[in-house]
């Protein structure tokens, strides 16, 4: 009895000094789990669609080029009354504003031939109470008693035009401004006409069927319509998946940090078929820890923790979507 307690003893004994020795094994380890994948590609429409044919289900892979939907628009009619009701409110507030502004400027035309016209007045009743006042002083003027009176008007007279000028000069600049105003309005709506029409033919060039084709080799992930369905505008339609993963992510601990940075090289290898060997590149890292999925756990009952790394890989490779990988570097 004591023989097997010693045993349980000594194994205890081992076991404390064991996990530390692996845990730090662990951290300052240069191999991890990582999972190949790729982004995921997805369809949709900011207006509303009706399915007409699906060419390829969920599950089936496609070459580049194939057409994997058709589809038509649900909004056209509406749509197209829309846009028309913009153009013509366009134009309509287009000519209310050139029929506001002209009429502030005729108002503003009028006020300056009024300034020109006071002026003209208010001038000839100066010269005519000049030539009064000259004719009253002739003879004072030619015994030399006083001034030349000739001169007493000319501040009179600088004063009248200089507030005749600063009055002008002030409903020219208003004049000015609006039909700056008019030019920026008649500008304003050209581009919004343009944008509009641009639009309206747009949307009857789009009247025929939409088709969703493939730009790459791959597999339909995820399709839940078919034909006839009509689906609501930005409702994913179907996701895409290359046909092998483009890039692997792993974590790095948290003692491992400064080991690696983007553009870094690493070797990518398949825990099932040891020979198919990649290289990859970073080409991103997280910016956080975060708590490390399950799968990539060296020990699945161990907390642990790290930053996500992301690694390149070429396109042409072994890989299935999700499958878990070594990393090292």
């Amino acid at each position: 009895m004591k023989k097997i307690n010693i045993i349980y003893i000594l194994a205890s004994i081992a076991g404390l000094w064991f996990i530390p020795v692996l845990k730090n094994k662990l951290a300052h380890s240069e191999e991890f789990f990582g999972i190949a994948e790729n982004p995921v590609k997805s369809v949709n429409f900011d207006y509303p669609v009706e399915i007409v044919r699906v060419y390829k289900k969920q599950g089936e892979t496609f070459l580049t080029g194939d057409t994997i939907l058709t589809l038509r628009r649900l909004d056209l009619r509406s749509k197209e009354t829309s846009l028309q009701y913009e153009l013509a409110d366009n134009d309509s507030r287009l000519k209310a504003s050139i029929e506001a502004l002209s009429h502030d400027i005729a108002i503003l035309e009028n006020q300056k031939n009024q300034i020109e016209n006071e002026f003209r007045y208010d001038g000839e009743l100066l010269r005519q109470a000049q030539q009064k006042y000259i004719t009253s002083q002739q003879y004072l003027i030619h015994n030399d008693s006083i001034t030349n009176p000739v001169n007493t008007y000319i501040p009179e007279s600088k004063q009248l035009e200089t507030n005749y000028r600063q009055k002008l000069s002030e409903v020219n600049l208003k004049i000015r401004q609006k039909h700056n105003d008019k030019t920026a309005y008649l500008l304003n709506n050209q581009l919004k006409a343009s944008k509009l029409q641009k639009e309206l033919e747009a949307l009857r060039h789009s009247e025929g069927e939409l088709t969703v084709v493939s730009s790459d080799k791959g597999m339909i992930g995820q399709l839940d319509f078919g034909a006839g369905d009509r689906i609501p505008e930005f409702t994913q339609i179907v996701k895409f998946y290359d046909e092998h993963p483009s890039i692997v992510i792993f974590y790095i601990g948290d003692q491992q940090l400064t080991l690696l940075n983007e553009g870094d090289s690493l070797w990518i290898e398949s825990i099932n078929t040891p020979n198919f060997k990649f290289k990859g590149a970073i080409s991103s890292m997280g910016n956080r820890i975060t708590n490390l999925p399950e799968r990539l756990k060296k020990i699945p009952e161990q907390r642990a923790w790290g930053r996500e790394v992301q690694v390149q890989i070429p396109l042409v490779n072994p890989f299935l979507q999700g499958e878990k990988v070594k990393v090292h570097f």
